[in-house]
């Protein structure tokens, strides 16, 4: 019996441990008379991940508020099931990878993002009949109206494309929309916009 309690106590030591330590960061921060982020500590003494696996759904519409804007085709986002969304249909030139070098027409896809998605403002994301990608994101179409869910040519994902700041792109079993968005991506291709006229292709 003192064998098999001894286990089951040491499979818990490493959650023991950790709320132990959550409540050491709660006190200091209230002896110190420090505001108390009860997200922030815990994603610190719990090496919380930046994402939430299979909570999010498939053909699903969110409305969320945008935290910031990573990269050209990356947000972090507050009030969904997930809070990394990578825009769907759509990759833009790398600026923050790791291991990688800033790409052509990179830094322009970012800002032009950051413009797009201002902090705390609220925008509509649209799920495709995957919701994740394989790193844990949230796939989606981004709208800023809710009244133009329907129309895909009004996505910022669309946008994006059709001004040359990103190329279309596609991953089974996401492809609802392959057709408009490689239309996009001719119009940007033939008038010679953005990354297109930039980089060599």
């Amino acid at each position: 019996m003192k064998s098999s309690r001894y286990y089951r106590i040491k499979d818990y030591k490493p959650l023991l441990t950790s709320f132990v330590t959550l409540c050491i960061s709660l006190l200091i921060s209230f002896a110190m008379g420090q505001p108390i982020n009860l997200q922030s500590i815990g994603k610190e003494v719990l090496g919380a991940r930046t994402t939430t696996r299979g909570t999010c759904k498939p053909n699903t519409v969110y409305e969320v508020k945008v935290e910031k804007a990573i990269d050209g085709d990356t947000l972090e986002i507050s009030g969904s099931c997930n809070n990394k969304v990578r825009l769907l249909y759509i990759d833009t030139p790398e600026t923050v990878k790791k291991n990688t070098e800033v790409q052509c027409y990179g830094p322009e896809a970012s800002n032009n993002a950051k413009k797009e998605f201002k902090q705390g403002s609220t925008i509509f994301i649209k799920t495709d009949k995957a919701a994740l990608d394989k790193y844990g994101r949230l796939l989606a179409l981004v709208y800023k109206n809710s009244n133009d869910l329907s129309d895909v040519t009004k996505s910022s994902n669309y946008e994006f494309v059709k001004k040359g700041f990103a190329k279309a792109k596609f991953y089974n079993p996401n492809n609802t929309y392959k057709k408009e968005l490689l239309e996009a991506q001719t119009y940007a291709i033939t008038n010679d916009l953005g990354l297109w006229s930039q980089c060599k292709q």
